[in-house]
């Protein structure tokens, strides 16, 4: 995570293909993974990562001509919940371990044209400001990516996301939501961009007898890296989102929408052909009505 010749499936040809699939999808497909929203338990703010924020280095540097294949990534990402842009949050920090299943498959008729399927599961703790601390399941996703190249060095595509509130109470955002997303790859000489924008539409807030309309969400993420050499491939990162005010349906009272603008800094590393990771700081630069983002990520991919 080329060519434009026929797919290959003979013995020397096909352990060429898999072996450029397996240097190239050094962080597969992180995509929309988790914009889990812990404003239940965020009295001050509504809080949660910026959508996409999860993506490093090589993304989206996917393949076209490939055997189908699998790849599992893990996430792990702290949070420190103290701050927000208006003054203090009601929570102190959330850890989330996040754990995505990818399955990049073809389809005879579209022969250039990428596809994969994904599903995401995983577990939060959040811990408020008197100590005590909400520990469980988070919200699951699935969804499709299809992607093309259009030159040797440049891949487009766009990602289809559905979140399913089957999360814990306390970690749940309590909707059925969808996200849309366009998603890019560019590599120039050592350089390699990955980015995307996209959109999320939120359903109903349904919850404990709260009944509230909330706003879509609109965001941006670029990553920016230069190999110097293996393992010191240094990156800079850049994430954006602004959602839109919603609605109690009880009282029509509105809620104020909510923006963050966060940038990061960290490091990609190739370990083996199958085997890469990211480590990476972000930290909020300007925002309005959220927390403010004081984040340390790192990702884990495993191709097989």
């Amino acid at each position: 995570m080329r060519g434009r010749n026929a797919c290959v499936r003979t013995g020397s040809k096909k352990e060429i293909v898999m072996r450029y699939v397996k240097q190239r999808l050094c962080g597969i497909i992180a995509a929309a993974l988790v914009s889990v929203c812990v404003a239940g338990v965020i009295q001050n703010s509504e809080a949660g990562l910026i959508p996409y924020s999860v993506i490093g280095v090589n993304e989206f540097n996917l393949p076209i001509k490939y055997e189908p294949f699998n790849a599992f990534l893990s996430y792990n990402i702290y949070r420190d919940e103290g701050k927000a842009w208006e003054g203090e949050s009601g929570a102190r920090g959330t850890f989330l371990t996040v754990e995505k299943y990818a399955r990049f498959f073809r389809i005879d008729a579209l022969p250039e044209v990428g596809f994969l399927w994904e599903a995401v599961v995983g577990a939060g703790s959040l811990t408020n400001k008197n100590d005590t601390s909400n520990t469980g399941m988070i919200d699951a996703q699935t969804g499709f990516l299809a992607w093309i190249r259009p030159t040797p060095n440049l891949v487009t595509g766009f990602e289809y996301f559905l979140y399913l509130p089957v999360g814990s109470n306390e970690l749940s955002g309590h909707s059925f939501d969808n996200s849309i997303a366009f998603c890019t790859n560019y590599k120039l000489a050592g350089f390699t961009l990955d980015g995307d924008f996209g959109y999320k539409i939120r359903g109903d807030y349904r919850h404990d007898g709260v009944h509230a309309e909330q706003g879509d969400t609109f965001f941006g993420n670029l990553s920016l890296a230069y190999q110097f050499m293996k393992n010191i491939e240094p990156m800079l990162k850049l994430d954006y989102q602004a959602t839109g005010p919603g609605k109690d349906t009880a009282t029509d009272v509105k809620t104020s929408g909510s923006e963050e603008l966060a940038l990061g800094i960290g490091n990609h590393f190739t370990l083996t052909d199958k085997l890469s990771g990211d480590i990476w700081y972000t930290h909020g630069f300007t925002g309005r009505n959220t927390t403010k983002t004081n984040s340390v990520y790192v990702k884990i991919a495993y191709v097989f």
